[in-house]
């Protein structure tokens, strides 16, 4: 059996504030948001940051 190698992807603070300011933006706007949205929001902007370090 093999191992397989685990590559971990690291986020430096701007991208984590990033990531929250969406989070703070999508909660700030007095509108119902569906939870697969809010999700894939959040989803999209973790991918961004990780393709800027990977």
């Amino acid at each position: 059996m093999s191992r397989e190698k685990v590559e971990q992807s690291s986020l430096n603070q701007e991208d984590l504030v990033v990531i929250l300011e969406t989070a703070k933006e999508i909660g700030t706007k007095n509108q119902n948001i569906n939870t697969i949205d809010f999700v894939d929001s959040i989803k999209n902007q973790l991918i961004k940051a990780m393709r800027k370090h990977g």
